[in-house]
């Protein structure tokens, strides 16, 4: 198979929708960084701990999620999904952990947003 069907066939897996969050992508939007819709490959079996390149191990991700997702995956990618519904929970509830987990993700926006200027 070629580029295009390969990608293609990875994309109709999921039906046009990354295989984390549902989110509808767009398969002309393949590694567009910063578009609406846009995705990427996300291999279930890493590359990096000896994941093939193969259709089979591959499913389309939004851009979002694919980042997100870094080198996690089987249990410690659910653990850290679970904290995130326990903070999103006290967010919601606006209790004293809420606040300060709002705190420190604000903190770290700043920080990022610092180290990606241009110098």
């Amino acid at each position: 198979m070629n580029r295009e069907a390969n990608l293609k066939a990875i994309f109709d897996k999921t039906r046009g929708v990354c295989h984390f969050c549902g989110d509808s992508v767009v398969f002309a939007k393949y590694d567009l960084r910063g578009e609406i819709g846009s995705w990427n490959i996300d291999h279930v079996n890493q590359k990096s701990k000896g994941g093939s390149k193969d259709v089979e191990n591959c499913l389309p991700a939004c851009a979002s999620c694919n980042r997100l997702r870094w080198g996690y995956q089987g249990n410690r990618l659910r653990e850290l999904l679970s904290l995130g519904q326990i903070a999103d929970d006290q967010i919601r509830k606006n209790s004293p952990l809420g606040k300060q987990i709002k705190s420190l993700r604000s903190r770290r926006v700043e920080q990022t947003l610092k180290r990606r200027k241009p110098k």
